[in-house]
């Protein structure tokens, strides 16, 4: 197995785009998901509420859901 993770580790190293699309993914994500868990929850509670919040919750999911049919 270790033998694997190097040379999957050497090929993802050695092609520049991937690690930075790897990278710019991973930051992009961190900025949206830390939005989204933590400011969703402080907005909604002066807003919508936490009924209000779960609704959007279930709508994200569902949105998932139906993306991936």
């Amino acid at each position: 197995m270790r033998g694997e993770l190097r040379q999957g580790w050497r090929y993802f190293s050695s092609r520049p785009w991937i690690w930075s699309v790897t990278l710019a993914f991973a930051v992009f994500d961190a900025a949206n998901m830390g939005v989204w868990q933590i400011l969703g929850p402080v907005i909604a509670a002066g807003t919508i509420g936490a009924d209000g919040w779960g609704l959007v919750l279930s709508a994200r999911g569902a949105g998932a859901l139906l993306a991936t049919w």
